[in-house]
């Protein structure tokens, strides 16, 4: 088990790594926030290059920052009712100049239901 933080608590920190928990100090950005991009580069630091970034709040900030290349949208033929968490947030886009252009890569069927889209940010046409 991973945790990401930018705690100075070195007695919460060593009570989680007593229990096998890797512990990872970034830094926060001016959102005051986990920098993505220092989170990134420690990443490849540790040879990850790839990362599954699920919807929500996390995925929005990725695609606000830039720090993506491809997109896999799943799509299943479901209604949710008025409670559901968005799959991605305000990107804070409101003209046609602004909006993210990305290139469809590839759709599949999944279990003859479900459709993946995959996305690319290629070039960003």
């Amino acid at each position: 088990l991973w945790v990401i933080t930018n705690s100075k608590d070195e007695k919460k920190i060593n009570a989680l790594e007593l229990l096998g928990v890797k512990v990872f100090k970034i830094d926060i950005n001016k959102n005051g926030q986990i920098s993505l991009e220092k989170l990134l580069n420690l990443l490849a630091q540790m040879n990850i290059n790839n990362l599954m970034v699920e919807s929500g709040r996390l995925v929005t900030s990725f695609i606000k920052e830039d720090l993506f290349d491809e997109i896999y949208w799943f799509k299943a033929p479901k209604i949710f009712g008025n409670n559901h968490i968005p799959a991605i947030g305000n990107l804070d886009i409101d003209i046609m100049d602004k909006v993210i252009r990305l290139k469809t890569k590839k759709i599949e069927l999944i279990d003859g239901q479900d459709i993946l889209i995959i996305l690319d940010k290629g070039l960003n046409i």
